[in-house]
């Protein structure tokens, strides 16, 4: 005579199954967390990179000009003599300097600590705070002969003044007429070669060391510290800002045609 024996179904109880979820989510929530954290953290790594890539143009697009300059220095005509006056016209003299003649009044403390501020303290105290009235970005596309030479004295395009630093809504870049970050295509690279605006990155000249008075009035330093500066806000949205530097020094072509002639009656001066 066969025996049915009748098996225990027993199912989980609600404890364990709030328990398995419990779990679950935890484990859900831990892997996101860790995908977000390498994600923020390859966003910043992308970011620091193109404030690098950004901050070593401008100091190229500096040294460009300047040697442009020296090269034919005794040309008058040398349109890059003119970009470069045009530039160092914007110094400023140097913390504490008792000598401004030809030079903007001197930067402040505030100038060396800008690390500790938010972006948005830069542009809101534009002419007082660490961004001065008198900073400028250069525009790399528009240093051939030829567009120097066609701008015939005009260096709005090459050079974007106070008006043209805005804070950033992304990363430290130079923004061109013409970029749409909206394109059909998504690619905000299409772009002609005008300043629209410089968007988190400035430099700031200042000149420095001892220089020559001459003709009572026009100072000529031994070279300038042009501070080539970025500020961003962090990809995690927290509200912390990214700062990098980087300060490119240039010697001064006027002291050694200075140098060459006494007969100006330069004298000389420590700031």
């Amino acid at each position: 005579m066969l025996r049915y024996h009748k098996r225990s179904r027993r199912g989980d109880t609600l404890v364990e199954v709030m328990f398995a979820v419990a779990i679950f989510g935890m484990i859900t929530v831990s892997a996101i967390s860790i995908m977000n954290r390498g994600l923020y953290g390859a966003q910043e790594t992308l970011e620091v990179t193109m404030a690098r890539s950004e901050i070593d143009t401008q100091a190229d697009a500096l040294r460009f000009i300047h040697d442009a300059y020296v090269a034919d220095m005794n040309n008058d005509s040398n349109p890059y003599a003119k970009i470069w006056k045009e530039i160092i016209s914007k110094a400023h003299a140097p913390l504490g300097a008792s000598l401004t003649n030809g030079l903007k009044s001197p930067i402040t403390a505030s100038f060396f600590n800008y690390e500790n501020n938010s972006c948005s303290t830069f542009y809101d105290n534009k002419g007082n705070g660490p961004i001065l009235s008198d900073s400028f970005a250069i525009n790399p596309r528009l240093l051939g002969n030829e567009d120097v030479e066609a701008a015939n004295g005009n260096y709005d395009k090459i050079i974007a003044t106070s008006n043209s630093l805005t804070q950033t809504p992304t990363f430290p870049r130079l923004l061109y007429s013409g970029t749409d970050d909206s394109l059909s295509d998504g690619n905000p690279l299409y772009v002609n070669s005008n300043f629209q605006s410089a968007q988190g990155i400035w430099v700031t000249a200042v000149a420095a060391g001892h220089g020559l008075i001459c003709s009572g009035t026009d100072y000529r330093p031994d070279y300038y510290d042009f501070y080539i500066r970025t500020c961003w806000d962090s990809p995690d949205g927290k509200g912390i800002s990214n700062t990098i530097s980087s300060t490119v020094r240039l010697y001064n072509p006027s002291q050694i045609l200075s140098s060459v002639s006494q007969s100006e009656g330069c004298t000389v001066k420590t700031l």
